[in-house]
């Protein structure tokens, strides 16, 4: 018997690939907290989620800073990275009968808007945002728009939740003053 006979295919995945962050998506919750904690508790990456509250998870962190080291025009140097990561306001509702009574999930930009300053309080250099959350507002609910090319905070922002080709040209995909 191995020690990866138990272990949750993706788990072994994200641990042998050294994933610095994992971000926390709606169908992350689709099996209930036990079967999340479980996961959670084989990865070696932290497992981030920054606006949902109320889950009793204890190894789900709202942000995380790590420090890597950067090769710059001054030589090597460290550099602080802030990551949070946010879900669709939805998922409360997609996922009722998955989470524990009383979970919420708070508003995704206002969370940005905070944990990032929060984020840079605590000296980050650079906050990246893993948001589960698609391109614009393709619903008016589930997508989060140009918010990094808008607003300070975040420096980096990955987002993806529908699964469909980018709905702009290459030339302005990416997001503007980050």
């Amino acid at each position: 018997m191995t020690n990866h006979q138990h272990a949750h295919p993706m788990a072994l995945i994200f641990n042998t690939l050294r994933y610095d962050a994992i971000g926390l998506g709606n169908h992350d919750l689709d099996y209930r907290m036990d079967y999340l904690n479980n996961f959670a508790a084989q990865i070696t990456a932290p497992l981030i989620c920054s606006n949902l509250r109320g889950t009793g998870m204890t190894n789900l962190l709202s942000a995380h800073t790590m420090t890597r080291r950067i090769n710059s025009s001054d030589g090597m140097q460290d550099i602080k990275i802030g990551v949070l990561s946010v879900l669709p306001p939805e998922t409360v509702i997609w996922n009722i009968e998955e989470l524990p009574e009383g979970a919420q999930i708070d508003d995704p930009v206002t969370c940005i808007t905070q944990k990032a300053k929060d984020l840079r309080a605590q000296g980050a250099d650079l906050v990246i945002v893993l948001a589960h959350m698609g391109l614009g507002e393709q619903d008016g609910k589930t997508g989060i728009g140009d918010w990094g090319g808008d607003r300070p905070g975040a420096a980096a922002m990955y987002r993806r939740h529908r699964c469909r080709s980018h709905p702009l040209p290459p030339s302005q995909r990416l997001a503007r003053r980050t």
